[in-house]
């Protein structure tokens, strides 16, 4: 029995509810690493916002280079953006949702048909490659 085969309860049907993969405990190059390396890997929201709380307004999210950075200062709020076309081994990952916080990014997914053996290993590997970060 493979990963698939133990894990696909998590990932196969579809029940409208979106799941979570918490990446905790982080410091602010932690944060920072993790969000710029999704950022670096996929297409993100071009229009996603976050409220920027020194000018009081919102932002774009692709405007600044060190947007993750500025909520673990408290400069930002947290804020969601979709990653889309992660690839890795050449398996594209369904959508994923990327939530910073100050201490933690929590990727969310929705479960379905676009998910199997392949998609889940990608996803393994992504989580290895932000470990490594």
């Amino acid at each position: 029995m493979d990963a698939w085969d133990r894990l696909r309860w998590l990932f196969d049907t579809d029940d409208g509810g979106l799941y979570d993969i918490r990446l905790m405990g982080l410091d602010e190059d932690g944060v920072a690493a993790a969000f710029e390396f999704v950022q670096s890997r996929s297409t993100v929201t071009p229009d996603a916002l976050f409220w920027h709380n020194g000018l009081e307004r919102d932002e774009r999210v692709a405007a600044f280079s060190d947007v993750a950075r500025l909520v673990v200062r408290g400069t930002a709020e947290p804020f969601h953006v979709l990653a889309t076309d992660l690839t890795f081994g050449g398996v594209v990952l369904p959508d994923l949702g990327a939530f910073v916080w100050s201490d933690e990014v929590t990727l969310d997914y929705r479960m379905g048909p676009q998910w199997g053996r392949a998609q889940l290993l990608a996803l393994f590997e992504l989580l290895r490659q932000l470990v490594a970060v």
